[in-house]
């Protein structure tokens, strides 16, 4: 059998694809998300996204220069746009369904008067949806269906309730787990709701509503204080936090697994945020230090600061992550150049980037070199 010595020129070829393979690899792990900045829609320190569609169009709030707080939506094709308001100086949009129907609330004309849930998309006028006695009601959630979840007064010092909203049946009271409060966070397309509940004694429940079985409360651990549900995927798994004495921890719950705590970044508190349909989970946990961050958890890698997985070089803090979808894209928002902007992560081959990545590039480079040390080796 022939033996190979390796020569000069073979050496250099070794060198050539060890150093391919060392880039591809640590490009590959330090950046598995591109970073959109959202922008602003004038002040520089006060944009946050809120809501997130299946096709990367986000929703939120900003700050105009000559206005108070408004909402915004963004896509890749228009950038950032400003919301309408109800009459008044303020709106947040919460949430947008594939329609591109968005949700949020929005102060009347006169502070008296109180805010509204409203439903908007750019075919016709922002929509009322009214209250439930009070003066003030929320938009949270839509689905596919234009269902509308939120919360709403119910009247003077009489409490808040969830609700579901559609066009046929207008706001329907949701009731409680026995307490006098809930609230609605998010709702799949089912009709299945996320949310939140009093229970008898006054504590907070995380729950979940549908229409034959009205609220059912997701089991808590014994040191449990209260708990908050905030979204929910077509599986019914239900994400949200728990939080005791001295602990605020993020958790996903299913009929079959039961009740998951996911951990935190080092410190004593993590929320759950958002999940898809995979079970990805994304919220915000401190660090040891204290700081918030955004975080990113799944069964295989569990719990991950995003700040580790966009180049480090961007200049950006990760905050705080409140939605993703199913093609992975995930928005928050967070620090930038000493500026607070929303976000939207895109992971490494979505259809927005058409440029390969440096890793990409490293990796052809990879597979050249092994290709010309074969053919010297076969000449020789």
């Amino acid at each position: 059998m022939a033996k190979f010595a390796p020569n000069g020129a073979s050496v250099r070829w070794f060198t050539v694809l060890a150093l391919a393979a060392l880039v591809a690899s640590g490009l590959s792990m330090a950046s598995e998300y591109s970073i959109v900045d959202l922008g602003t829609l004038g002040k520089p320190t006060q944009t946050r996204a809120s809501g997130l569609s299946s096709d990367g169009v986000v929703v939120g709030s900003s700050i105009p220069v000559a206005t108070g707080r408004r909402g915004f939506v963004w896509d890749s094709v228009n950038g950032m746009r400003e919301l309408p308001t109800l009459g008044g100086d303020y709106s947040w949009a919460y949430d947008v369904n594939d329609s591109g129907q968005m949700v949020g609330d929005s102060w009347l004309l006169g502070w008296s008067k109180g805010a509204r849930a409203f439903l908007w998309d750019q075919s016709n006028p922002m929509e009322d949806l009214g209250t439930l006695g009070g003066k003030f009601s929320y938009g949270r959630g839509i689905n596919n269906q234009g269902q509308v979840v939120g919360h709403s007064h119910i009247g003077r010092n009489l409490g808040v309730r969830a609700f579901l909203w559609d066009e046929t049946n207008g706001l329907q009271d949701l009731g409680t787990l026995g307490g006098r409060d809930s609230w609605a966070k998010d709702i799949n397309e089912s009709g299945v709701v996320a949310g939140t509940s009093r229970i008898a004694n006054t504590q907070r429940r995380a729950a979940l509503w549908d229409e034959t079985s009205g609220w059912t409360q997701i089991p808590v651990t014994p040191d449990t204080v209260g708990a908050h549900g905030m979204g929910l995927n077509e599986a019914e798994q239900a994400v949200g936090f728990l939080w005791g004495e001295d602990f605020t921890h993020a958790f996903v719950w299913d009929v079959t697994s039961g009740l998951t705590e996911i951990g935190t970044l080092g410190g004593n508190v993590s929320e759950g945020l958002g999940i898809n349909s995979e079970g990805t989970i994304v919220g915000r946990s401190k660090q040891a230090d204290g700081k918030y961050r955004a975080f990113i958890w799944d069964e295989t890698n569990g719990l991950r600061n995003l700040n580790d997985l966009v180049d480090p070089g961007s200049g950006w803090t990760l905050i705080r992550a409140t939605r993703i979808n199913d093609a992975g894209q995930i928005t928050g928002f967070g620090i930038v150049n000493g500026e607070q902007h929303a976000y939207l992560l895109i992971p490494e081959g979505n259809e927005y980037g058409t440029t390969p990545e440096l890793s990409t590039w490293a990796l052809l480079l990879c597979s050249a070199a092994a290709g010309v040390m074969l053919c010297r080796r076969r000449r020789g």
